[in-house]
């Protein structure tokens, strides 16, 4: 028996990139799946992939900045398709540029979508869940969320925020035995990895391959990991025998300490 045969998880952006690894892991794993995001081409291609595989998915278009777009989206999901057991807020959006350049609709929309976005979501779910006692929340923070990156200080503060609502909740919702744990992606082969290395060879010249050795070498990371790592850790987080774990924060690769250089010694 597959170990989340009949559980309803909602994944967040989910129809691209790491959202689509999760949707498409949990599905194979037996749970009936809800896509959002704001590409429907992209929702739908994930719901065909998954009912070609006689899986259960459904798309749905939410704009996780629009308060009452979210409200409204969880509402039709609960009513048509039940209580939800398992959340994946995964939706995220990030600006390049000096601190200095940053200007308050960025920082404010950047803030919308990746921490209130979330919290506004876990809202919509945690009443079904006490009810049931037991669910798990999934967070997909950042290495930014743990040391912060820079250059990108609204997206970093709001993966600092959304990992402090990860801790807050766990310690809130033990009780009632319902999980709530963060992934911190370093760079992952998606299209945000693939749009910092353009607008690095944009502003610096620097070949597509200098620019990729040199973010891997600030983030002191070793490897650009892929999606399906990731889902694999969201994966092993939803099942229910990974419910004991919670208030944790999991860095995806393993990240260097701050001035370890690759392959060095600590």
């Amino acid at each position: 028996m597959r170990e989340l045969d009949g559980r309803l998880a909602v994944i967040t952006g989910g129809g691209k990139g790491i959202g689509r690894a999760i949707a498409l892991a949990y599905a194979s794993d037996g749970a009936r799946v809800a896509v959002l995001g704001r590409d429907q081409a992209a929702l739908a291609a994930v719901c065909e992939h998954i009912s070609a595989a006689d899986g259960s998915a459904t798309a749905l278009i939410c704009d996780l900045s629009d308060a009452a777009a979210i409200q409204h989206c969880f509402a039709r999901i609960q009513a048509d398709l039940g209580p939800i057991d398992i959340l994946v807020n995964n939706a995220g959006i990030t600006a390049s540029g000096k601190f200095t350049a940053l200007d308050l609709a960025t920082w404010e929309q950047i803030m919308r979508i990746n921490a209130t976005g979330p919290f506004l979501c876990s809202q919509a779910v945690v009443p079904d869940m006490i009810r049931a006692g037991t669910g798990s929340i999934i967070n997909i923070a950042s290495i930014a969320a743990l040391h912060g990156i820079m250059y990108a200080a609204a997206y970093s503060a709001s993966k600092h925020a959304l990992l402090g609502l990860t801790r807050a909740l766990a310690l809130e919702l033990a009780r009632h035995q319902i999980s709530v744990n963060a992934i911190c992606p370093g760079w992952i082969e998606t299209a945000m990895l693939h749009g910092a290395i353009a607008s690095i060879v944009a502003r610096t010249g620097r070949s597509p391959e200098q620019a990729r050795a040199d973010i891997l070498a600030q983030a002191g990371q070793p490897r650009v990991a892929s999606v399906e790592e990731v889902a694999a850790l969201a994966l092993t987080l939803a099942r229910p025998g990974s419910r004991h774990m919670t208030g944790q924060s999991i860095p995806i690769p393993d990240i260097l300490p701050p001035g370890r250089p690759p392959g060095g010694s600590a």
